[in-house]
């Protein structure tokens, strides 16, 4: 089944998939595309991106993403998307592969909004991949019938305005816009707490989470910021605790003026809070 589908997509790369699991090997995998022949696990991982000659997959993980698919882009209905797709077997879940054009390499990167994922650079485990809970990923429109697509114009012009809005955003914060004298934890905790009313759980945006936790390590410390990224991150914090724990002093670091603009207080709320974490550090 493994070749004579996938050795239809000339283009594609490959990568070794851990039997039974999703996590491809060895390390820096990235870096090395393998061909089809080339692999040693029963379980496969299709490389992303300009590996594969500029694949791409949109992955809908549950009804959540189905859904804001249909408001999104009505204009495409998911059953007939006449792409390669496929499934591991889990209701409402399934990746559609597109192809990009080339220009457009080398500013696309991994997206997740309301469940909805457009891959890129990384790797999606394809059929006829097992898991250990009995799933078996399965084709729904399989290579041998189905033609690979351009990735529609709108569906791509949507893809870049996400990242872009990530770079305004998130990239650009000056970190030293505002400053104060000292900076306590319930400070800090304020802060974050109005970030996270914003931001939401921040599940598969890795940026903008890295910004929030080194600014917090900026202000508190890694100890107390662990504390608090666990708290109002909690699955996020646990997957990246090695980039919360790398984290140095730096001059160019995040500090509580990214925090503070991430926040959107306003300008008489930020005189009250210091006024008030003032007062604290005084007692």
């Amino acid at each position: 089944m493994r070749d004579n589908e996938l050795l239809i997509c000339k283009d594609w790369r490959f990568c070794n998939v851990q039997n039974g699991d999703k996590k491809p090997y060895p390390n820096n995998w990235q870096n090395n595309p393998l061909t089809l022949q080339q692999i040693e696990s029963s379980n496969i991982g299709l490389q992303l991106g300009q590996h594969s000659n500029g694949t791409c997959a949109i992955d809908f993980d549950g009804i959540e993403a189905i859904d804001y698919w249909t408001d999104i882009f009505p204009q495409y209905p998911i059953d007939q998307l006449n792409t390669i797709m496929w499934t591991s077997g889990k209701e409402y879940r399934l990746q559609a592969a597109f192809i990009v054009p080339e220009e457009y390499w080398s500013v696309l990167k991994r997206k997740v909004v309301s469940k909805l994922e457009f891959r890129w650079g990384g790797q999606s485990v394809m059929p006829p991949s097992k898991l250990n809970d009995g799933r078996q990923y399965t084709w729904i429109n399989p290579p041998s019938n189905t033609m690979l697509q351009p990735l529609p114009d709108d569906v791509l012009a949507y893809w870049l305005t996400l990242i872009y809005e990530d770079m305004t955003k998130y990239d650009n914060v000056v970190p030293q816009q505002y400053q104060t004298t000292t900076v306590d934890e319930e400070f800090v905790n304020i802060l974050l707490e109005k970030i996270q009313h914003k931001v939401g759980n921040l599940r598969g945006d890795y940026d903008l989470w890295r910004t929030i936790a080194w600014a917090t390590c900026s202000c508190i410390g890694i100890s107390s910021a662990k504390m608090l990224l666990q708290y109002y991150w909690p699955e996020k914090t646990k997957k990246e605790m090695p980039t919360l724990m790398s984290w140095k002093p730096r001059a160019n670091s995040p500090k509580i003026g990214t925090l503070i603009k991430l926040s959107g207080i306003t300008l008489l709320e930020r005189q009250l809070m210091e006024l008030e974490n003032k007062l604290r550090s005084l007692k």
